[in-house]
């Protein structure tokens, strides 16, 4: 019904309001939903449903970020400070790579390192984050080959995260069943989409 499309459309733009990652996973598995299950004739109005409620949910913020921080931000502005932190020299061969994740967040970051504050203030937090982007870019561009070998081991890590993930922030307790836990949940999925892919079970 169309309260159920509503109510799931709003449910869905909230999750990706405040998780992007998870709510992108969200978006995908809903598009193949709709796709098998619901009449040609009556996917685009579900669609432009979902789309309209998402806008509803991204516009206000939006138009605050527009008055605060001088741009229309749609969900965050620190893209360019997770590029610096996970794009450098050091992160190509880390030997501890907690260590190294913390000394170069506290490198880069203002809200970790007081040092910095004063830049952040004379940029404003937006042209800091694009600073620093440009800054990792142009590491990015002179050193492809590093780039490549960190991209690959992040997207490792996104699927079997390692235990120093887990020690990041908090107390950082069971960092390797969490690890784990993830992990098999991971393969769990991938293994099932392969085996649906080749039994064209979606």
């Amino acid at each position: 019904s169309w309260r159920h499309i509503i109510l799931a459309s709003l449910l869905v733009a909230i999750t990706f309001f405040v998780t992007p990652t998870l709510g992108i996973g969200i978006y995908s598995a809903a598009a193949l939903f709709v796709w098998r299950n619901i009449r040609a004739a009556r996917r685009a109005p579900v669609i432009g449903v979902a789309i309209l409620i998402l806008a509803a949910v991204l516009t206000p913020w939006t138009i605050r970020n527009s008055i605060v921080m001088g741009a229309p931000i749609v969900l965050r502005d620190n893209a360019g400070m997770q590029l610096a932190v996970a794009n450098h020299p050091g992160a190509v061969d880390p030997a501890d790579p907690l260590k190294t994740y913390r000394d170069r967040a506290e490198a880069v970051s203002p809200y970790l390192n007081s040092e910095l504050r004063p830049e952040l203030e004379r940029l404003g937090e937006v042209e800091y984050n694009k600073a620093l982007e440009r800054e990792a870019k142009a590491w990015i561009w002179d050193n492809p080959g590093d780039f490549l070998k960190i991209t690959l081991r992040h997207v490792t890590e996104y699927y079997a995260p390692r235990p120093w993930q887990f020690r990041r922030s908090g107390t950082g307790g069971f960092a390797t069943l969490r690890a784990l836990f993830v992990t098999l949940i991971s393969l769990t999925g991938l293994l099932s989409l392969a085996l649906a892919l080749s039994f064209r079970k979606w």
